[in-house]
C-alpha cells in the first residue's frame, strides 16, 4: 500500500522536482531560440513553433502540476485509509486471537462433552444390565412365589390330612381299649368256663352217675362257646379292618414325606450346573435329572421314571427348568398318591389289595402311570 501512494506522487515517471528543472530548461531553450532568432535569419517560423509547443507544454505542466495534487490528497487519503486498515487488521487479529482462545475452549469442552456422553452410554448399559437382572429376578420370585403357595396348598392339605389321622388315632386309641376290656372279661370267663370243664371232669371220672347231667351242662356251654366265637371273630374281623386302615394311612404319610423332602440336597447335587443355581434356566440334561429324581422319590414309590419323563415333557413343550421340575415333581407324586390311596368311590388300590401285596408297592398288581390318566 505505501508503494501504491508513493506511485501516486509521480507524473510521466517524474517527481514535482525533476518536473521543475524540466520546465526550467524547456524556458531556457526557448529563451535561446529567441535569441537566436535576432541571429540566425528564417528561423523565427521555428521559434514560434517552439513557443507555441512551450505554451503546450506550460498547459499540460499545470494540468500535470493539478493532477498530481489531486493524487497527493488522493494518497494521503489512501494512506489515512490504510492507517485505518491498519488498525481495523490489529483488531481482527486481536479478535482471532480471542476467538482462538474461544475455539480452544469450546475444544476442551467438547472433548469433555464426548467423554461425558460415553460414560453416560457405559452406565445406560450397565443400568440396562441391572434392569434385565431384576427383570429375570422378578420372573423366578414370582415362580417362587408360585411353588411356595402350592407346597403351602399341600401343607395345609397335609395338615388337615394329619388332624383327621390323629382323630382317627385317638378314637381307634379308645376303641382298642373297649376291646381290650372285653377281651379281657371274655378271657376270665373262658378261664372261669374251663375251670369248670376241668372241675366236671374231674366229677365225671369220680361220678359216672352224673355223665347225663355233666353232657347237658357241657351242651349249654359249647352252645355258649360258639356265640362267644362269633362275637370274636366278628370282633377280630373289625380290628383287621381298622389295623388296615392305620397301616394304610401311616404308608401314605411316609410315601407323602418322602414326595415333599426328595430336592433337599438339589441344589447342591447340581450345584456346577446353570439350572442348579438358577431355577429359571433351561435343564439341559433331563435325563440325569429324571435319574436323580428317580433315586430319591421314584423308585421309593414304585414309579416308573420314563413315564415321569414323558409326562414333564408334554406338560412343559417348552422346556422344563428347576421351577418346573419341583412342581412337576409335586403334581406327578401327588396324582399317583391319589392313585395309590383314593378317597371313597375314587378309582386306585384298594385297601384289601394293599394288604394283599404285604403293603408293599412292588407287589402291587397295577402300577400308577401318568400317560393313563
Amino acid at each position: 500500500r505505501g508503494g501504491a501512494a508513493r506511485g501516486a506522487g509521480l507524473m510521466l515517471g517524474m517527481t514535482k522536482p525533476a518536473l521543475g528543472i524540466a520546465t526550467l530548461l524547456l524556458l531556457g531553450a526557448g529563451g535561446a531560440a529567441a535569441f537566436g532568432w535576432f541571429q540566425i535569419p528564417g528561423l523565427s517560423s521555428q521559434i514560434k513553433e517552439l513557443e507555441a509547443q512551450v505554451a503546450m507544454l506550460s498547459v499540460e505542466i499545470d494540468r500535470l502540476s493539478a493532477e498530481n495534487d489531486r493524487y497527493e490528497s488522493l494518497n494521503n487519503e489512501l494512506n489515512q485509509t490504510v492507517e485505518e486498515f491498519r488498525d481495523l487488521n490489529q483488531d481482527l487479529n486481536s479478535t482471532v486471537a480471542e476467538l482462538e482462545v474461544i475455539t480452544s475452549d469450546l475444544n476442551s469442552t467438547q472433548l469433555s462433552l464426548v467423554e461425558r456422553v460415553e460414560e453416560l452410554v457405559a452406565e445406560n448399559k450397565r443400568y440396562e444390565s441391572l434392569n434385565q437382572e431384576l427383570n429375570t429376578t422378578a420372573t423366578r420370585l414370582a415362580q417362587e412365589v408360585d411353588f411356595f403357595e402350592s407346597a403351602l396348598t399341600r401343607l395345609i392339605l397335609e395338615n388337615g390330612a394329619l388332624a383327621n389321622l390323629t382323630e382317627s388315632l385317638q378314637i381307634v386309641t379308645n376303641e382298642l381299649g373297649n376291646i381290650t376290656s372285653a377281651q379281657n372279661e371274655t378271657l376270665s370267663g373262658l378261664y372261669t368256663v374251663l375251670s369248670g370243664l376241668t372241675a366236671e371232669n374231674d366229677r365225671l371220672e369220680s361220678l359216672n352217675q352224673d355223665l347225663v347231667t355233666v353232657v347237658s351242662f357241657l351242651n349249654e356251654t359249647s352252645l355258649g362257646l360258639d356265640n362267644s366265637l362269633q362275637q370274636i371273630t366278628g370282633f377280630l374281623a373289625e380290628q383287621i379292618t381298622a389295623n388296615r386302615v392305620l397301616v394304610s394311612e401311616s404308608l401314605e404319610n411316609t410315601y407323602r414325606q418322602r414326595a415333599q423332602a426328595w430336592d433337599c440336597d438339589y441344589r447342591d447335587f447340581f450345584r456346577e450346573q446353570s439350572f442348579g443355581s438358577d431355577y429359571s434356566v433351561l435343564i439341559s440334561d433331563l435325563s440325569s435329572v429324571v435319574d436323580y429324581v428317580d433315586q430319591r422319590v421314584l423308585s421309593e414309590l414304585c414309579l416308573d421314571k420314563t413315564d415321569f419323563e414323558e409326562y414333564l415333557l408334554r406338560e412343559y413343550p417348552q422346556g422344563v427348568n428347576s421351577f418346573r421340575l419341583i412342581r412337576g415333581v409335586g403334581d406327578y407324586t401327588t396324582t399317583a398318591l391319589d392313585f395309590y390311596f383314593p378317597e371313597a368311590g375314587e378309582a386306585g388300590i384298594s385297601p384289601e389289595q394293599w394288604a394283599e401285596a404285604s403293603y408293599d408297592c412292588q407287589n402291587l398288581p397295577t402300577r400308577f402311570a401318568a400317560a393313563q390318566r
